[in-house]
């Protein structure tokens, strides 16, 4: 979302919540207008647009998040945002090649709340319009309450770039000469908890010392990242919403890059080499994590929610003899967003042969109305229902490891499961997405020629 998390805390800590915006007669929007004695503007006529706290904000912002974690330094995520006069258009954030839409900016006196819906996150800041100036905190639900990283915002000056920190020291002059650009596809080396070592990859296109690319990491990925490669020091950034990410690498002498990608509250080490012809072809599904059914219940022997609130055995959906896959997903995850056109097409293309899809959402609040939601808002034509909190996963599923959402479990005609996917690839991964869909179908069709025996 996503992109996904390493363990259960690190799902926390990128987890949402819902949150609502504030409606009453005191919010400015676009619709104040100057009518003469009361009296309803003419069709041709022209309303003069009165100048509100919504209509000050409108335009450019050059944005700043400070990320901070136990035992890691600050570290600033730079981003461009454009705020609107009115939500009949579009406020976003830009990144990287895309728009990540502000799905609703409400004002009230001096403070702003701009609302990124899908993923239950939102900012609330105080604006200083005579100085152009905002702050105040970009807030992710947290278990006990909300987690909020700082935030401020200005307006730039004319034809001023985005600033990107880097506080780092010197390099040596040998590994800026051994590395004079990072465009093209890269192995990228993640530590893992056990010792061992995880083969994932990175894909960056450079122009000048401008670069915007993305890393397949095991658990997703880090979607549209922007940044610099300059005097050997690669620093990338991303603000989608959902997640805040930075970037920081460094030649070496041999060529390869070494640093760390920190997203919210948690740090990845990477090592990264440039690929060679055909590597990726054969060690990339590695980076996929697969794991196993464990446990004494079978899948269907499972129990959830309905959008309806009653009580839903797969025991009782006539699922016997057929091939289902569970898509245990979160609405506050980009990358489950993004895989639900793939699932869609893989309905509409094997639900007649016997494939059943089934979406489980576990949601921080509300998660009746926010499946439903999200069902409605991608018309999703296969059941949807709701497991459970997050970070109570494991009591509800223990026999897998919702270690990264969306996590696929494949279950076959005889009723095993055979297939376990942690994490997805997100669009920003171009080719990589495309070989992960490939595989994932190759395995439906292979369970919907078999029997039931």
């Amino acid at each position: 979302m996503h992109r996904a998390v390493v363990q259960i805390s690190l799902l926390l800590a990128i987890s949402l919540a819902s949150s609502c915006g504030k409606k009453d007669s005191a919010v400015a929007t676009q619709g104040e207008a100057v009518t003469k004695n009361n009296t309803e503007p003419k069709a041709d006529e022209k309303v003069p647009l009165v100048e509100t706290e919504r209509t000050k904000l409108a335009g450019v912002w050059q944005g700043t998040l400070t990320l901070e974690g136990d035992d890691m330094e600050p570290q600033s995520v730079p981003f461009t945002m454009k705020i609107s006069k009115a939500d009949s258009e579009p406020s976003v954030v830009f990144s990287g090649d895309t728009e990540v839409p502000i799905t609703s900016v409400a004002v009230q006196d001096s403070e702003v709340t701009l609302q990124f819906v899908p993923y239950h996150t939102k900012i609330v800041a105080q604006v200083d319009s005579a100085q152009g100036a905002m702050e105040g905190a970009w807030s992710l639900p947290w278990v006990d309450g909300s987690l909020d990283f700082a935030f401020t915002a200005k307006r730039p000056a004319e034809g001023e770039k985005v600033a990107r920190p880097d506080d780092s020291p010197s390099l040596d002059k040998a590994a800026i000469a051994a590395l004079p650009s990072v465009g093209g596809v890269w192995e990228v080396s993640f530590p893992q908890p056990n010792g061992a070592d995880k083969l994932c990859a990175a894909r960056f296109e450079q122009e000048g010392s401008s670069v915007k690319g993305t890393f397949v990491a095991p658990t997703g990925d880090y979607g549209h990242l922007t940044g610099e490669f300059q005097d050997g020091k690669l620093r990338l950034f991303n603000f989608d919403g959902a997640f805040a990410y930075v970037v920081s690498a460094d030649a070496q002498a041999d060529g390869t890059l070494v640093g760390a990608g920190q997203f919210n509250l948690f740090r990845q080490e990477f090592s990264a080499r440039p690929s060679k012809e055909g590597a990726l072809d054969r060690e990339l599904p590695q980076c996929a994590e697969l794991t196993e059914w464990a446990g004494k219940r079978t899948p269907l022997s499972l129990t959830f929610t309905g959008l309806d609130g009653k009580s839903v055995a797969l025991a009782d959906l006539g699922l016997e003899g057929k091939v289902v896959l569970l898509d245990l997903f979160g609405t506050w995850c980009p990358n489950c967003h993004q895989l639900i056109p793939l699932l869609t097409e893989l309905h509409k293309k094997y639900h007649a042969t016997g494939l059943e899809i089934i979406g489980v959402g576990f949601e921080f609040a509300d998660g009746q109305e926010a499946v439903s939601t999200y069902r409605d808002k991608h018309a999703i034509p296969y059941r949807m229902l709701v497991g459970a909190a997050p970070q109570d996963a494991p009591n509800v599923m223990p026999e897998v490891p919702l270690t990264s959402y969306p996590t696929l479990v494949l279950i076959g005609r005889d009723g095993k499961v055979h297939n376990i996917q942690t994490g997805f690839r997100g669009t920003a991964t171009g080719e990589f997405r495309k070989a992960d869909a490939a595989r994932f179908e190759a395995r439906i069709q292979k369970l919907l020629a078999q029997s039931a025996k």
